[in-house]
């Protein structure tokens, strides 16, 4: 177990401004005056928010809070508890890295005598606006408004003039673009709800860009951009809170068969995430890691054949950990040890610290085709020693770790001297691997400031796949002074490659001292890079009705454009791969003389087969491996496609929730459904209408006790079907309060009632209730009806271990109904946006079986205190009349 010591200078010096005001501690302003409140910087900085915070909240600290060097105050602790009742309790890592980020983004600063202390200025900048940029040396700065730190950058791998970027700015996550290979930037804007820990990448032929970052109360979000970072879109919620250190990886090798798959990987509660999309970003699936031992700091590249490789940073057995999959993520093999580290999670050195340099993964392979093809190298930061409690005794170092035989054997290297780690410290690596298989580390060097407080960005690279490196130069100019801040450097530093250029990025204070913090990129060529050539076209995924006899038909031309780079003016011959049977192709021009443009002219006969084909064209020329292929991707169709066949709901059925799913037979040879419903049985005013490849489509939500009918027809490149028939269904009855009613504190209710004029016979009933509270873990809800005093608890202090429910947050929004769900399977979720299904603590169906008309009241209780709230909304949704009742009683039979 690490030693663990608490720093109380540490804490002192958490001031981010340059103010020297001291706080005055009153013990006579406490809430509790049975708690000793100067006690309290025993876990961190002082805070006046303090004052509220009373024994029975102390007692949810863990028993090892005071070794704690996480600069945040107590009162923010024992809310993240609360908020995360899965933190752990004892050992490393019990917050999150991103909980001082958080702090600031929630509360802007520590308060001191009823000041507000250490919140970063801000300056009005309009979304897109571009601003005129510090220029020294090739060095840009990217930020306008001080206190950005952690950047990421990446550039477009299908067109190098486009360049995106990211950063922790002022509690959010701000994002840039380049469109000249990131000689100029526009600053973009934040992303909504953000704080932290920016991550990018692009897809393979760079249609879409995408970013992900730690939103909310520390979930994982993600977004795309199908305008080279101008604009973010289509944001996708990975989780909803307590979750840490995500970045993302897309699998760009044309040569994998789950080429363009997003992964993307994080922790909760240090056991490792993976998410996965296969559709750009639509949807993910989520798998928890089996990882044993626990850890933090993770990162993941692919080789060229698809195979996975998630690397992160142990802690309780301290080593770097690889857990591999060779099936595009849908099985993961035991976690293997890549190396043992001598320090162990974080640990302090004079240039950070107050946050600490800590031991994470960053990874990447080479896929060049080349010689060290294959290979997978990853880069982290440890101790030369043991590592102490005291700062200056600690000296850091990067290692580089490789394989050439799948992760079964490892060998180390490090990308700068070794000689003097006694007076230079370096932390805060990056890695990347260009397309020609070299390799590239950035880090933060010491080696200028004779205290070892200040730093430089480095930058080293490898021509023979990491066994030696070259001398390290000096990409900042200025050297960065000491910050003070509880975030200082932040975690980590970003590095984008490809072909001439070289851009690395960083958190800088050449303007300080103390903490003018800000990001930079340098403008850099890849000396290394070789003269090669860029392949690139358009129309690559296209569909085509097959000639029963006859003529070929021609698929649209897909426009090649080959340029070459440094020079390279060799003859580029094309080809194909894989062409299937009935496919034609022929090239305009063939070879190519770089830079230069060709035509592939595609034809599908008679004697193709229906069905997805897949097929590549090829590029080569040069006398090394200069080869570049696109995947060609052709849905080939046969005859048009037969009617779909509706299933659920079925015909005639009421259904139970108003947001209702859709339901067909899957019909071969279908690129598409076409989904239409409407109040209107003969279709004269659609109320919805969706075009999907799926066989199911969930609606908006819609009208209650109304009957709606749908029908669905398939199309494909041959034509579209009939229309299936026309199926009906009615919702049901739904009533609504919206009361905004404060709830008390400390033991005080509530209550807010519906009169229900008439539900008839309740066949199945659904409470929603949304409310806003500091800890939803401490509340009580009650439903009763009076009419026959039957009442049910729908939660009970769900924060709490009794009753195995674990609901904690600042807003939720859950629909409770009479379904059996055991205590595993119950969720919260935290964004009010989102919906989830719960059990109830006594089931819902002793309100069902006869009519329920009258009066409903809802009863929010408090149950513990220290926090506020109010009831929002509350809805009761009756499954309560058959459409055949229904239509009987309107007076019709059909």
């Amino acid at each position: 177990m690490k030693n663990l010591t608490l720093a109380v200078a540490a804490f002192v010096v958490l001031i981010i401004s340059s103010s020297t005001q001291a706080q005055t501690i009153v013990q006579t302003k406490g809430l509790d005056q049975n708690l000793d409140y100067r006690g309290l910087t025993r876990f961190g900085p002082w805070d006046d928010r303090n004052y509220k915070v009373t024994r029975q909240d102390v007692d949810l600290l863990s028993g090892e809070e005071h070794l704690l060097t996480d600069p945040i105050p107590a009162f923010f602790r024992i809310e993240l508890r609360k908020q995360f009742p899965n933190l752990r309790r004892s050992g490393l890592a019990q917050y999150p890295r991103a909980a001082v980020p958080l702090f600031y983004k929630r509360y802007g600063g520590l308060i001191w005598d009823n000041k507000l202390v250490g919140k970063a200025s801000k300056e009005n900048i309009g979304q897109g606006e571009v601003v005129e940029r510090i220029i020294v040396n090739n060095e840009i700065k990217l930020n306008d408004v001080l206190g950005a730190d952690e950047v990421t950058v990446e550039i477009n791998p299908a067109d190098p003039s486009e360049v995106i970027a990211g950063a922790n700015n002022n509690n959010s996550q701000e994002m840039y673009y380049s469109t000249d290979g990131g000689v100029n930037w526009t600053i973009q804007g934040t992303l909504p709800d953000t704080c932290c820990d920016p991550t990018v990448d692009w897809k393979s032929d760079g249609s879409y860009a995408y970013v992900a970052a730690l939103s909310g109360a520390l979930g994982v979000s993600f977004w795309r951009s199908a305008d080279g970072g101008a604009s973010w879109v289509d944001r996708v919620d990975l989780t909803s809170g307590g979750s840490d250190k995500e970045f993302i990886h897309v699998d760009r090798s044309p040569a994998s068969a789950y080429q363009d798959n997003i992964y993307v990987t994080y922790h909760n509660s240090n056991t490792m995430q993976f998410a996965r999309s296969i559709d750009d970003g639509e949807t993910f699936s989520i798998t928890e890691l089996d990882t044993d031992p626990l850890g933090i700091g993770s990162d993941i590249t692919t080789t060229s054949n698809g195979d996975i490789y998630y690397f992160y940073a142990a802690f309780g057995v301290p080593s770097i950990e690889l857990i591999k999959s060779t099936d595009g993520g849908s099985t993961f093999a035991a976690a293997s040890t890549v190396a043992i580290t001598n320090a162990e999670y974080d640990w302090p050195i004079p240039a950070i610290e107050t946050r600490n340099a800590w031991i994470y993964a960053a990874t990447d392979s080479d896929r060049s085709g080349g010689t060290y093809d294959g290979n997978i190298y990853v880069a982290w930061t440890d101790t030369t020693a043991a590592e102490s409690s005291v700062a200056a005794d600690n000296h850091a170092v990067i290692n580089v770790a490789r394989s050439s035989d799948g992760g079964v054997t490892w060998s180390v290297s490090n990308p700068h001297p070794m000689d003097d780690t006694l007076t230079v410290d370096r932390f805060n690596q990056w890695i990347k691997v260009d397309e020609t298989g070299n390799v590239h580390v950035v880090y933060y060097d010491t080696r200028h400031s004779v205290d070892r407080t200040g730093v430089d960005l480095y930058y080293n690279s490898s021509v023979d796949g990491g066994a030696t490196w070259g001398t390290p130069q000096r990409i900042s100019s200025a050297t960065s002074a000491n910050l003070t801040d509880g975030q200082e450097w932040g975690d980590y530093n970003g590095l984008s490659v490809f072909s001439t250029r070289t851009l690395p990025g960083w958190t800088d204070n050449r303007a300080g001292p103390p903490d003018n913090k800000n990001v930079y990129v340098a403008d850099t060529e890849n000396v290394l890079a070789t003269p090669t050539f860029l392949l690139s076209g358009d129309n690559l995924e296209q569909q085509v009705c097959k000639p029963q006899s006859g003529p070929a038909i021609n698929l649209t031309d897909i426009n090649l454009d080959i340029v070459g780079t440094l020079g390279f003016t060799d003859p580029v011959t094309l080809s194909t791969t894989d062409l299937p049977t009935g496919f034609n192709n022929s090239f305009t021009v063939n070879p190519v003389t770089p830079t230069g443009i060709s035509i592939a002219q595609l034809t599908v006969g008679p004697s193709a087969t229906a069905g997805n084909h897949l097929f590549n064209i090829v590029a080569s020329g040069g006398t090394g491996p200069d080869i570049s292929s696109l995947t060609v991707d052709v849905d080939v169709f046969d005859a048009t496609p037969g009617v779909p066949v509706l299933s659920s709901p079925v015909n005639g059925a009421a259904t139970d929730l108003l947001i209702t799913t859709l339901e067909w037979s899957t019909v071969p040879q279908t690129i598409s459904y076409t989904v239409e419903l409407d109040d209107d049985p003969a279709f004269g005013s659609i109320d919805f209408t969706v075009e999907t490849s799926d066989t199911t489509t969930v609606t908006d939500p819609l009208a209650s006790t109304t009957i709606y009918y749908w029908r669905v027809r398939a199309s494909n490149s041959c034509g579209t079907s009939a229309e299936s028939e026309v199926f009906a269904f009615i919702t049901p009855v739904r009533v609504c309060s919206a009361p905004g009613v404060a709830i008390p504190d400390t033991m005080g209710s509530v209550s807010d009632d519906l009169v229900v004029a008439t539900a008839g016979e309740v066949l199945d009933l659904k409470v929603q209730i949304d409310i806003s509270h500091t800890w939803i873990g401490d509340i009580g809800v009650t439903l009763t009806h009076l009419e026959t005093s039957t009442n049910v608890i729908l939660l009970d202090r769900p924060g709490f271990d009794a009753t195995k429910f674990g609901c904690s947050g600042d807003n939720i929004t859950v629909t409770l109904d009479d379904a059996a769900l055991s205590p595993a399977e119950d969720q919260c979720e935290t964004d009010p946006a989102l919906t989830g299904t719960h059990s109830p603590i006594s089931p819902l169906s002793a309100l069902n079986g006869e009519n329920r008309s009258g009066t409903w009241r809802l009863t929010v209780t408090d149950a513990v205190g220290g926090d506020s709230g109010t009831l929002d909304t509350w809805c009761l949704e009756f499954g309560s009349v058959t459409l055949e009742e229904l239509m009987f009683e309107d007076g019709f039979e059909n």
